[in-house]
Formats: C-alpha cells, sequence, structure tokens
C-alpha cells in the first residue's frame, strides 16, 4: 500500500499541461516536489502485477467557519472593511555584513541544465541535461550525491515526448521515475526496474482525510474550463464540486491551488469569480468580492489571484489578494487575517515569489522599480524593533527561495547569490560562480545546502551548483 506523505503545500497534479506566461513579470514559483512513502519490489516474471493505490484516510476533524464580509454594493472597487488603521512602514536597506565572497564551481555544466528535486533525506539532488538550449530537445536525467559529489545518469531511455520525466521520491533514496512506457524504481547509481504504479493526481489536505483535484474539461477562444473536486479520501466519494475558467495564457499555471487548512482549499484565480475558497460543507467564496470586499470585475489584461498560509497551530490562515496581467493597472495588494476578518491594504502593487514564507510569517513584496521587501504579516508577532518593511535587494531577478525553517532567505544580487538572516536582517553570506551569474533554485530539506543554476555570463553554457552554505 502506498502511502503518500502529505505536505501542508501539497500542489494540485492537473492533467493537461499547456505553455503560456503571464504578462507581469511577478516571477513564478516552482511545482513542489511530490514525496512518497513506498516500499518497492520487482515485478514478478508472471501473474498479476499489483497496483500501488494511495493510502485510506485518517480519522476526520472538526470543520471550522470561514470569516467573510458582505460584498461591496459600488460598481467601483471598495474594501469593506476598512483596512486597519496603520502606518505606512518605514523602508530600510539591509545591511551588508563585510563577509568574503566565496567561489563556487558548477557541479554539471551543458548548453541547459534543469533542476528537478532534493531527495527527502537531502542526500541526492535529480537534475536534467539538455543537448541545446532547444525546450523541445529531450533531456538527460542525472542524480548527483550531495556528499561525496558522485553524479549518476539514470539508465532509462525517456523519449522525445517524456523530455522532463516526473521523478517520483520515497524513502532510504528510493525513487520512480515515469517513462513513456511506464514506470521505473530503484535508487541513484544503482540498477531500475519496472514497477506498476498509480500516479496520484490530487492535492491532499493537512492530514490526508481530503483530496483535491483539479481537471481540465475544455477549451476554446483563449480560455480554459476547468473543474475542482474536493474527494474524502477514505471513501472516494465527491463532497464539493467548482466549475470555474481561466485564460488560457496562463497554461498550466493558472490551474494552481492549494490547502490552508484541513477543509478550505483555495483556488488561486478564475474569471468569473477571482480567486476561490472552497470549504468543506459549505458554499464556495469570492476571496475578491464576499471576503475582502472589493468588486471582481475583470478589464482586458488584468484579474486577481491570491496565495495563502495557514497559520500554525490553529484553524486560521491569511489571504494575499494581488493583481494579475498588465502591471499598469494592478490595485494594491490586500492582506486578510481571517481569526480577527480584517483587511489590510500593503503599501505595494505587486508580489515576488515565493508570496509567503514557509511559517506564513513574513511576505515577499515588490516595488515599482524592482526592487523587494520584506513585509511582516503581523507585526504583533515580531520583534518590534524589525516589524517594519526591509528592502532587500534593489534589482530582483528570479525566485527567492527560504530555508525549511524560515530563518533564511537566498537571492539573486547581480553577479553573486546572497544570503540574508531575517532575524537580523543582514547578509551573512555571500557567493560568486566565475563566470556564471548564479540564481538559487531549492534548500535541501535539512536546510545545509542550496542548489543553484548558473548562466554563464558570455552565454551558451548553464551550471547547477550545490553551495554549502552552513560552512565556516
Amino acid at each position: 500500500m502506498l502511502k503518500p506523505q502529505r505536505n501542508r503545500n501539497a500542489w494540485l497534479f492537473v492533467l493537461l499541461m499547456i505553455g503560456g506566461a503571464a504578462c507581469s513579470r511577478t516571477a513564478p514559483e516552482p511545482l513542489p516536489t511530490a514525496t512518497l512513502s513506498l516500499t518497492l519490489a520487482p515485478l514478478p516474471e508472471t501473474g498479476p502485477v499489483p497496483t500501488m493505490t494511495a493510502a485510506d484516510a485518517t480519522p476526520t476533524v472538526l470543520l471550522p467557519t470561514v470569516t467573510t464580509t458582505e460584498p461591496a454594493s459600488s460598481a467601483t472597487s471598495s474594501i469593506s472593511p476598512q483596512p486597519t488603521a496603520a502606518p505606512s512602514p518605514a523602508f530600510s536597506s539591509a545591511p551588508i555584513v563585510p563577509a568574503r565572497i566565496r567561489p563556487v564551481q558548477p557541479q554539471a555544466q551543458a548548453p541547459r541544465v534543469v533542476f528537478e528535486s532534493w531527495s527527502p533525506d537531502g542526500m541526492w539532488l535529480a537534475y536534467r541535461t539538455f543537448p541545446s538550449a532547444d525546450p523541445q530537445q529531450p533531456g538527460a536525467l542525472q542524480f548527483l550525491n550531495a556528499g561525496t559529489g558522485q553524479n549518476c545518469p539514470y539508465p532509462g531511455n525517456a523519449s522525445p515526448r517524456q523530455a522532463a520525466p516526473t521523478v517520483i521520491w520515497g524513502e532510504e533514496g528510493l525513487v520512480i521515475v515515469r517513462e513513456e512506457g511506464g514506470y521505473l524504481a530503484g535508487k541513484p547509481c544503482q540498477e531500475f526496474f519496472p514497477v506498476a504504479f498509480e500516479m496520484p493526481v490530487a492535492g491532499f489536505s493537512p492530514t490526508g482525510v481530503y483530496a483535491a483535484e483539479t481537471l481540465v474539461t475544455g477549451s476554446g477562444e483563449g480560455i480554459l474550463q476547468a473543474r475542482t473536486i474536493i474527494r474524502s479520501v477514505g471513501s472516494g466519494a465527491e463532497l464539493e464540486g467548482v466549475d470555474w475558467t481561466v485564460d488560457q495564457r496562463l497554461g498550466d499555471l493558472g490551474l494552481g491551488g492549494q490547502w490552508l487548512t484541513e477543509d478550505h482549499f483555495l483556488i488561486y484565480e478564475t474569471r468569473e469569480r477571482g480567486p476561490v475558497l472552497i470549504q468543506v460543507g459549505g458554499e464556495p467564496v469570492s476571496v475578491a468580492s464576499e471576503m475582502i470586499g472589493t468588486v471582481h470585475q475583470p478589464v482586458p489584461g488584468v484579474t486577481l489571484a491570491a496565495r495563502g498560509a495557514a497559520v500554525a497551530g490553529t484553524a486560521n490562515y491569511h489571504l494575499v489578494l494581488f493583481g494579475v496581467g498588465i502591471e499598469a493597472d494592478f490595485p494594491a495588494v490586500r492582506l486578510y487575517h481571517s481569526e480577527t476578518g480584517s483587511i489590510e491594504e500593503l503599501p505595494f502593487h505587486h508580489t515576488w515569489s515565493p508570496v509567503f514564507s514557509p511559517d506564513g510569517r513574513w511576505l515577499l513584496m515588490r516595488g515599482e522599480q524592482e526592487d523587494v521587501y520584506l513585509q511582516p504579516v503581523d507585526s504583533a508577532e515580531v520583534d518590534p524593533e524589525r516589524a517594519k518593511t526591509l528592502r532587500i535587494v534593489d534589482d530582483a531577478a528570479g525566485p527567492m527561495p527560504w530555508s525549511p525553517n524560515a530563518d533564511r532567505l537566498a537571492y539573486n544580487a547581480g553577479d553573486l547569490l546572497q544570503v540574508l538572516e531575517v532575524g537580523s536582517g543582514q547578509v551573512t553570506s555571500r557567493w560568486q560562480g566565475e563566470g556564471y551569474q548564479l540564481h538559487p533554485v531549492d534548500w535541501s530539506p535539512d536546510g545545509s545546502r542550496l542548489a543553484a543554476l548558473g548562466t554563464r555570463l558570455e552565454g551558451g553554457q548553464e551550471g547547477l551548483f550545490l553551495i554549502p552554505v552552513n560552512q565556516p
């Protein structure tokens, strides 16, 4: 029996991948990695092949209710209730510690390199190399041992249609790789063998009681039709179903969503109602009009989207509502607090990626000149001395991954990769890839290493870098 390790921020597995990108320069958020607890054995030479399925349900939990506000009656955008009275935060620059700049060399080089994922124990990372910059060319899957530097190519053959094989990690280094004809399982640098496997197509709620699944039901005239279904994992019964549409220009990024609590699922963006919150046992709620009080009237090139984060140890959550599309028409970013129903209008019109820190206490906001700021979600929960918006970098480039325990933030700063300590607001480490511009991708699960991709300054080559961030 396959037992998925359910992640609070589990991403939807969608059944259609359609290219496209939003007009906004907001950095895209990487898709989370599927991590599974499994035990595998080679297929028997004769007899039926056992099929792996999702685990049964855990006990049900009490269902909290959503605090909502009445939608605004005006035909123009408004907020109801009024935003909480709070002065605009003071902007300040993060002091740079005069730490030495440390050189780092690439672990792998190719015309194109794509990071896949870390293993749960942080011992291995998977990545792909491509013979050219053409994204249509098939790539070679590789495994790198983070401790020894040993590099092993995946022994299977990915067809041109499988240029991005799905990598699913299990316990003790086990990994499943999807190929055109099925699945192969094994360990890096060892033999792989065929295995019967049922790919999960749903995102599980935090304790696994419910599963959310989004299916594309049709398309036409630049619009995707989709349906999000909430099921009971134990019985398989459909509990909730919401039909919605999204602009096809967003591609698969427009089909995203996340669990906020055990029974609240957020659809990031729809054309009809903006972001939608589904509550098990309740009616779907428009985040924009019914919770925050902004009338959702899509204009050409602009829609509303949301991201959220749970409040640890509670059934509460926070939501950020922001514009997507033509930046000149973006509304101010709004922050919703479910524990009080209060709404804040932040002094920003843009978010950065990822919007929330892993612990849900910090936001990444973008200024008008590509500068990025660290904004506390709740100033009362942080040290008053640093309960202000902190300017991190003046010219942002790419996502800024958080360390697993949200105490550090990695980002590109020109030709340097820097690590900011959130507690002090200071840059504690700086790295430089000789001849490369470095962009952080993902921290190892224990926070001791940082995977980064580098683009060679004279062009024509990319590199994979492994940075020991805890090294003195």
